[in-house]
């Protein structure tokens, strides 16, 4: 090969690294936006988790019921929550709490270019992903069999970082010495 096409090669190479760099850390900046919205969620549920379900959605409703959409909106919510124990709904909370403290914490790690966070994030998501692989064959969800592809998806875009990373970090020591 001419130097003028290892040159172009190297050129392509490099942007391809620039374009799956962006997309990368736009992928981590949504894990910090969605964890922390996770997060706020189940702080919120935690503050009500003591209280009966139903309970709360009728007294907080129950100003309201006489517009007819409040009423449709309780007719088609009631039935949601009437059979939710407040122990359901602290479980609830904390999932949401516990997940969303990860995300925003090894996402963070991520950007920073800490390599601890890489494996531990490939190895957390690989437990959610049994987990929810284990609901799939109880509820035959297709919006959990999407879900859990975003998940494999970003498990293999942290490995391919982690991965381009060693290699970068490999390379500049073998260059130093």
């Amino acid at each position: 090969m001419s130097n003028a096409m290892l040159e172009e090669c190297d050129q392509s190479l490099e942007m391809d690294s620039i374009i799956f760099s962006f997309f990368f850390r736009l992928v981590m900046w949504w894990r910090v936006f969605y964890g922390s919205a996770q997060l706020l969620l189940g702080l919120t549920l935690l503050k009500w988790a003591v209280v009966d379900p139903a309970r709360l959605l009728h007294q907080l409703l129950a100003r309201e019921t006489t517009h007819r959409s409040i009423e449709l909106f309780l007719r088609l919510i009631g039935p949601l929550v009437e059979h939710l124990s407040s122990g359901t709904v602290l479980f609830i909370a904390l999932h949401f709490v516990f997940w969303g403290l990860a995300d925003v914490i090894l996402s963070i790690s991520i950007l920073q270019h800490k390599l601890w966070a890489f494996p531990v994030t490939i190895f957390s998501i690989a437990l959610f992903v049994l987990y929810e692989i284990y609901r799939v064959w109880h509820t035959h969800s297709i919006v959990l069999m999407v879900v859990i592809g975003i998940d494999i998806f970003i498990m293999w875009l942290v490995a391919r970082e982690y991965q381009y990373l060693r290699k970068k970090l490999t390379k500049g020591v073998s260059s130093a010495s």
